[in-house]
């Protein structure tokens, strides 16, 4: 490893540049990062390392993927970024220069939105999975029909050992994704609720 180190020090003093990839172990560290597993001597020859990590990984309703991968450097010896993010897309069908012409440098605000946004639907999904009765019930009783909020929160009340707090929580939960409402009555304030899909 010195040997190859020397070698790859006089090819880059004479204007080349060595672009090389390590691994990880398979085990992260207490803080849910990824620990460098290799020869030391790699490490303290090389100019620049960075660590390569998923961090946003979600799949659309046609299969693709997108992935974000954040680099983050962990030796600077020169101007080089702290921090770069890129994206690509991924699916079964797709050809592989067309995954790798999908290859792209992302801002810090445009990965955060898209992590942000996974979390949203990942912490909503868990909700669902949380009171599935009461979610079965809701899909149940608007199929094809219409209530209005007191009505329905009643009809939950009355099928579910929930108390009528968790009741509205629920029903505001799924409002405007699961199901949605029309105003009406005469202050123009009852919302009737109806079912948005009945997937």
């Amino acid at each position: 490893m010195r040997r190859f180190g020397i070698t790859v020090r006089d090819f880059v003093m004479k204007g080349g540049t060595f672009i090389g990839l390590g691994h990880t172990n398979k085990n992260r560290d207490g803080d849910n990062k990824l620990v460098y597993s290799g020869t030391s001597d790699l490490v303290e020859d090389v100019d620049c390392i960075y660590m390569m990590d998923i961090k946003y990984d979600n799949t659309d309703g046609n299969g693709i993927q997108t992935k974000h991968i954040q680099l983050t450097n962990q030796k600077l010896r020169g101007n080089n970024a702290l921090e770069l993010t890129f994206a690509y897309h991924k699916a079964e069908n797709l050809k592989y220069v067309d995954m790798i012409n999908s290859v792209r440098n992302i801002d810090t605000n445009t990965h955060e939105k898209a992590r942000t946004s996974q979390d949203e639907e990942s912490k909503y999904n868990d909700y669902l999975d949380k009171y599935s009765d009461a979610i079965s019930l809701i899909k149940s009783v608007l199929n094809g029909n219409k209530m209005d909020k007191t009505e329905l929160r009643d009809f939950l009340l009355k099928n579910t050992n929930y108390g009528r707090d968790k009741c509205i929580e629920i029903i505001d939960r799924v409002s405007s994704r699961l199901i949605d409402f029309e105003i009406s009555g005469k202050t123009g304030r009852k919302k009737t609720y109806y079912l948005i899909n009945n997937t």
